[in-house]
C-alpha cells in the first residue's frame, strides 16, 4: 500500500475511534470504537516506523484502547478485534 494512502487510513481510523467513543455521538458504540483503534495497530504493528507526530497519535490510540478495554467484556473485546480485522 502506498505510504500516503496508508497514512490517510491511519488518521481516518483514529477519528472514527474517537467518534464512536464520544458520549455525544448519536451512534456511540464502544465496541466499534475499540475496533477502529485496534485496526491502527494492525496497519502499524511497529510505531517506530511512524513520524513523530503520527507516533503521538499512535500513543493516544493506545491510551484509548486501554480505557475502552476496561469498560468492555472479553466477548465485546473479541468482537472489536474481529471488526478491526474486517476493516483491512
Amino acid at each position: 500500500m502506498e505510504a500516503s494512502r496508508k497514512k490517510g487510513g491511519f488518521e481516518a481510523r483514529r477519528h472514527l475511534g474517537a467518534a464512536y467513543s464520544d458520549d455525544n455521538f448519536k451512534y456511540r458504540d464502544p465496541v466499534q470504537a475499540l475496533g477502529w483503534y485496534e485496526s491502527i495497530f494492525l496497519l502499524y504493528p511497529n510505531h517506530k516506523d511512524l513520524s513523530e507526530s503520527d507516533q503521538s497519535i499512535y500513543l493516544d490510540a493506545k491510551r484509548e484502547v486501554k480505557r475502552l478495554k476496561a469498560l468492555l467484556s472479553s466477548e465485546e473485546q473479541s468482537k472489536a478485534l474481529h471488526f478491526a480485522k474486517s476493516t483491512m
